[in-house]
């Protein structure tokens, strides 16, 4: 579980934040810049003034969506089982954390910070909600772990109690980003008002 958390909620924004869609083309020969921009266009929208309501919808269901689908037993057992699987388990929660925080707080394509505060509440409550339902489970419900939780003083349900547990302890992170997002927005309402209180007076006509 900490790994998938340092997947989706650290390493995901930070190469977000570090716009490699901006910074890797500049090293490509200029046809190749022109090729990977037309393939950003199509995929995220970028260089539109805003994406729309359902690309924000979207991108919130693919990351919910490929976090909890490999959480169901079948998937995660063979996860476990198979370092091929396990591979792709782990590609498909970067893949799907990348398309939610480029939604968030992608600065390219001028996004709405405020769909962006709408995002990380929306993903701050479905992680609680999944958080809550292992702290509170009273059955294992990962084979392999039945078998691999006592060396480290764990019973298999206070293993999977500790892993609610890390995934709660996500949760401040989607916090502080609805609230700098907020706070951004903010700012640069304030910043708006102050402009338009420094502009002259209209002179009156002759």
């Amino acid at each position: 579980m900490l790994q998938h958390e340092l997947l989706a909620v650290v390493a995901a924004p930070l190469l977000v934040l570090g716009e490699p869609a901006v910074v890797v083309p500049r090293g490509l020969p200029p046809l190749w810049r022109r090729r990977l921009g037309r393939i950003e266009h199509r995929i995220t929208g970028a260089g539109r003034p805003s994406a729309s309501g359902p690309r924000y919808v979207a991108a919130l269901l693919v990351f919910a969506g490929s976090f909890w689908v490999w959480h169901a037993p079948v998937l995660y057992n063979a996860a476990l089982r198979s370092d091929v699987v396990h591979s792709i388990q782990h590609v498909t929660f970067l893949t799907g954390a990348l398309v939610f925080w480029y939604a968030a707080i992608s600065r390219r394509g001028r996004r709405n910070p405020l769909a962006g505060v709408a995002l990380g509440f929306a993903a701050t409550l479905q992680g609680a909600w999944g958080g809550t339902v292992f702290v509170f489970s009273d059955q294992a419900v990962y084979d392999p772990y039945l078998s691999t939780t006592r060396p480290w003083g764990l019973g298999p349900i206070q293993d999977i109690n500790l892993g609610g547990v890390i995934m709660l302890g996500a949760g401040p992170i989607f916090v502080l980003t609805v609230v700098a997002l907020l706070a951004g927005y903010l700012t640069s309402i304030d910043n708006q008002d102050e402009d338009t209180s420094t502009l002259p007076a209209a002179t009156p006509g002759p």
